[in-house]
């Protein structure tokens, strides 16, 4: 069974399929509960989160946790009002990367990048390292090379 690198949700921004070695995988590999995990982010101005979900042996997502990005998303945008209404799950693609078993995320309403490590064992356990500045205003996608190290 193969998963798009990209599933677009009405309170989430992006999905990244990560097999159990942490990795971006279009493939399953098989464990007794879970082949990987998926990552979401809610782009929420009030401070952004990281939603976990397993993905289980028959391809279904199933809730893990969330962990906070320690920034802040930029959130949905009333014209009508001129303020934010909350996450906007369409706002960008890429604002949630994975390489080498980090997960990047964008942090456009705080101009940072938070940096997680991912467990090798259980890729539904993040470890926040690190936010730093992005170097520019309101980023909202990201790339990671590995060659750039």
């Amino acid at each position: 069974m193969k998963f798009s690198t990209l599933i677009i949700l009405p309170l989430s921004i992006l999905c990244v399929p990560v097999n159990n070695r942490g990795k971006p995988s279009n493939r399953q590999s098989r464990t007794k509960s879970s082949t990987g995990a998926a990552y979401f982010m809610t782009n929420d101005p009030k401070g952004n989160s990281i939603v976990i979900n397993r993905i289980q042996n028959d391809g279904k997502l199933a809730f893990s946790k969330t962990i906070q990005t320690q920034g802040n998303g930029a959130g949905g945008f009333d014209t009508n009002s001129n303020d934010t209404v909350g996450p906007d799950g369409l706002f960008s693609q890429d604002s949630v990367v994975v390489g080498n078993n980090f997960l990047f995320a964008a942090n456009a309403g705080s101009n940072s990048i938070s940096t997680f490590q991912i467990n090798k064992n259980d890729p539904t356990k993040l470890q926040f390292l690190n936010v730093v500045p992005s170097g520019g205003d309101f980023p909202v996608a990201l790339t990671f090379s590995s060659k750039l190290g």
